[in-house]
């Protein structure tokens, strides 16, 4: 890793990325990165270092702890951390946290990431990483969920207008993965994060709005407008995604995520978005 990044503020990194569009000559077809925002240890990570182990050059690891967490340098994640600070919920830190992410990444000259995967402490792989690598190296989309709100997500709660106007409203899952070129645009872009950061309140989701509405305004023939991962929001009362636990985790769970084609879990969309196609990582 080159230690001269962990030396800069967040403002330092992301101009000093914005300019990382060329790469030296990957050698093979590059790395995905696997930027993991963390509310604290990974509880999982005996199956992530399985699911890691022997394709060393197929992958690169950054993750964003809460400040202060420390992972023991037996961990799979020792060494992988960067500057970590408190993200708070319905605010931009979130985009803040994924951008700063993004940034390393793209700044590590250790490593040839071509590809960029936002994960989480209860991200579980359902395919193996040779897969996933084959997948998103042979694809010239980004696979960014983007669709048209339905009714209840355009409340007049912030107003979006004049520099957004309600049809280019997009809004989608956080979790997604990226190509080289939207990385650089994410950690580059000015114009709607100042609008998002200003006057996104009430009714306003920057996670889930800010890249997906972003990225469809500047290459909207770029991205899939959906995500590879599969999340499951129709768990009852709640305001975050199912998590799965051991006593639902079966082959029988697995295989039916590997063969989902059309996104029945996922944040609702109407006619004009229309319906995800999701191919699970």
């Amino acid at each position: 890793m080159n230690p001269t990044r962990y030396n800069l503020s967040d403002a330092e990194l992301l101009i000093l990325a914005s300019h990382a569009t060329n790469h030296k000559t990957c050698k093979d077809d590059g790395r995905i990165a696997f930027l993991f925002i963390t509310r604290g240890y990974m509880p999982l990570e005996l199956l992530w270092r399985r699911y890691f182990e022997g394709n060393s050059e197929l992958y690169s690891i950054y993750i964003h702890a809460p400040p202060g967490l420390k992972f023991p340098n037996s961990s799979l994640f020792y060494g992988k951390e960067i500057p970590g600070k408190v993200v708070r919920k319905l605010s931009m830190d979130l985009v803040d946290t994924l951008r700063t992410l993004t940034a390393h990444a793209l700044l590590d000259n250790t490593a040839c990431n071509l590809w960029f995967v936002l994960a989480c402490e209860s991200t579980i792989p359902i395919r193996s990483l040779s897969f996933t690598h084959a997948y998103l190296t042979n694809s010239k989309l980004s696979f960014v969920d983007s669709f048209h709100p339905t009714q209840e997500w355009l409340l007049d709660g912030w107003k979006m207008e004049p520099e957004i106007s309600r049809q280019k409203l997009r809004k989608g899952e956080l979790w997604m993965a990226f190509q080289r070129k939207h990385a650089v645009m994410i950690v580059d872009e000015k114009y709607f994060y100042k609008k998002f950061m200003n006057d996104c309140k009430g009714p306003c989701f920057p996670d889930e709005q800010y890249i997906q509405t972003s990225l469809s305004i500047y290459d909207p023939q770029g991205i899939a407008n959906r995500t590879v991962m599969s999340v499951n929001w129709t768990y009852p009362h709640s305001s975050s995604p199912y998590t799965y636990f051991s006593g639902v985790i079966t082959p029988t769970l697995i295989q039916n995520l590997q063969n989902l084609t059309v996104d029945l879990m996922g944040m609702h969309q109407d006619v004009v978005g229309g319906s995800g196609v999701q191919s699970s990582t």
